[in-house]
């Protein structure tokens, strides 16, 4: 699964939709809002709050997966009836017992 910051929209209704860590943000935010978004003096403060809120998403999720580093030292993946694989196109049959294969490697988020 990729990261998405997401989006988040207000329709003139002051209904918010949206999707990813945008709307978590929106949601967010005016969960402490005591006036109503479909109030005609709120709705011009909740789409600007909207816009904020995928900025900040969009920066948010890009500095993540510009910076952010995986490693996968001291994780173990728990194999009972699965193939581990092939080998020349031939595939290995799973373990007779379960066993824990030690994982090993670096990467980046995408």
């Amino acid at each position: 699964m990729a990261l998405s910051a997401g989006s988040v929209t207000v329709s003139d209704e002051g209904t918010a939709s949206g999707s990813g860590l945008a709307l978590a943000f929106y949601q967010g935010f005016m969960t402490g809002v005591p006036v109503p978004a479909n109030d005609p003096m709120m709705l011009p403060a909740a789409r600007a709050c909207a816009q904020q809120c995928e900025a900040m998403a969009t920066a948010i999720i890009d500095h993540i997966t510009t910076n952010a580093e995986i490693s996968l030292s001291g994780v173990t993946a728990h194999v009972t009836t699965e193939s581990l694989g092939e080998v020349e196109s031939t595939p290995i049959d799973p373990p007779a017992a379960p066993v824990d294969i030690p994982l090993s490697g670096t990467g980046t988020i995408a």
